[in-house]
C-alpha cells in the first residue's frame, strides 16, 4: 500500500511539472556549432544564394548560400568554390542585433564545399551570409559575394 501511494505521488508530481513547464521552454542555442554534427542540417533548406565575383574582372568564381534549419532556429553559410580555394565565411544578423556574427576561415580541400558554424537568429531579426575565396596570391585570384537578407 505504501509503495502504491508513493508511486501515485511521484506520478502526480511529475505530471504537474510537465503541465507547468511552458511548451518550448527548453531552447538550445546552436550558435558556433557545426550544422552537420548537431543534426541541424537534416532539417535545413537554402533560403538565399549569391555569386562570388572576382575583385578585378567580376568573374563568377563560386557561390555562397544562406542555409536555415527550422528545427534548430539557426542559419549558416555554405560556399562552393574550386577545391584549391581558401577564404572565409561570415554569417551576420541585421544591425538591430549588433555583434551577432558567426565566422570561419577555411582552407583548400573538401571538394570545394565549405560551411561556417551556425548562428541562432531571434524571431523578427534578419541574417545574411558573406564569403570570400582566393585561388592565388593576387587580387585577380580573389573574389567575394553575399546573399540578400532573410528575415525570420
Amino acid at each position: 500500500m505504501t509503495i502504491r501511494i508513493l508511486a501515485t505521488a511521484l506520478l502526480a508530481a511529475s505530471t504537474a511539472l510537465l503541465v507547468s513547464t511552458p511548451a518550448g521552454a527548453i531552447v538550445v542555442d546552436y550558435t558556433g556549432k557545426d550544422p552537420y554534427k548537431t543534426g541541424c542540417a537534416r532539417s535545413s533548406r537554402a533560403i538565399r544564394t549569391g555569386d562570388l565575383l572576382t575583385y578585378v574582372n567580376k568573374e563568377d568564381v563560386g557561390d555562397v548560400t544562406l542555409m536555415w534549419s527550422s528545427k534548430c532556429k539557426a542559419g549558416w553559410g555554405v560556399i562552393k568554390v574550386s577545391p584549391e580555394a581558401t577564404g572565409a565565411i561570415l554569417l551576420a544578423t541585421d544591425l538591430k542585433e549588433k555583434g551577432k556574427t558567426s565566422y570561419r576561415r577555411y582552407t583548400a580541400g573538401k571538394g570545394g564545399r565549405h560551411w561556417g558554424p551556425m548562428l541562432a537568429v531571434a524571431s523578427g531579426r534578419c541574417v545574411y551570409a558573406w564569403a570570400e575565396a582566393s585561388t592565388g596570391p593576387t587580387v585577380k585570384d580573389s573574389g567575394h559575394g553575399k546573399t540578400a537578407m532573410a528575415c525570420r
